[in-house]
């Protein structure tokens, strides 16, 4: 079982693949002493400036949930943060609901990374550098539309695809729409 202090350095070591082949690499990052929802704090350098992150990790055997990102976001609001990044195994639909609806103050950055379940098993982490084990969470482009009758009607008008060997990202776009039975 992984602590927070081991997934602190194992994301400090890796950093996190972004989509269009970015990665993100912090210049610093350490665990919080607080005990709060944000596990640790760093910073990492865009465009020649460093800036201020916040890493908040879902539990081990569950997913991040929503009741856990309105706590970080409420935390967030008494730190100066460029970012905050969401870290986890799995994040509930309810949570990435939030984190893609919050209307986040201005330069304020809000990421989903998922964790390789690989970080659960040390023995598969015999060389860290370069593992990939946080990804940012892809996407897809979506138009719901309630067509009346109960019934609703999902565009999908395209997916982004993360290769984690290359590290890059391609979109895929679609022909059409596509009924779903609610």
């Amino acid at each position: 079982m992984r602590s927070i202090g081991e997934l602190v350095d194992l994301l400090r070591i890796d950093g996190v693949r972004l989509p269009g082949g970015r990665h993100l690499q912090f210049v610093s990052l350490a665990p919080t002493a607080d005990g709060g929802q944000i596990h640790a704090d760093g910073e990492y350098e865009e465009a020649g400036d460093r800036r201020r992150i916040g890493v908040s990790f879902g539990p081990l055997h569950g997913p991040i949930g929503a009741r856990q990102v309105e706590d970080v976001l409420r935390e967030a609001v008494f730190a100066p943060y460029h970012a905050i990044l969401f870290a986890g195994f799995a994040i509930d639909g309810a949570a990435q609901q939030f984190i893609q609806n919050y209307r986040t103050p201005k330069g304020l950055t809000l990421l989903m990374a998922n964790i390789a379940a690989d970080v659960l098993v040390p023995d598969l982490l015999k060389s860290r550098r370069g593992q990939q084990l946080f990804a940012v969470f892809g996407e897809p482009d979506v138009e719901l539309r309630n067509v009346g009758g109960g019934e609703l009607q999902v565009q999908v008008r395209g997916v982004d695809v993360y290769d984690p060997a290359t590290g890059d990202v391609t979109s895929d776009s679609t022909d059409g729409d596509r009924c779903l039975d609610p």
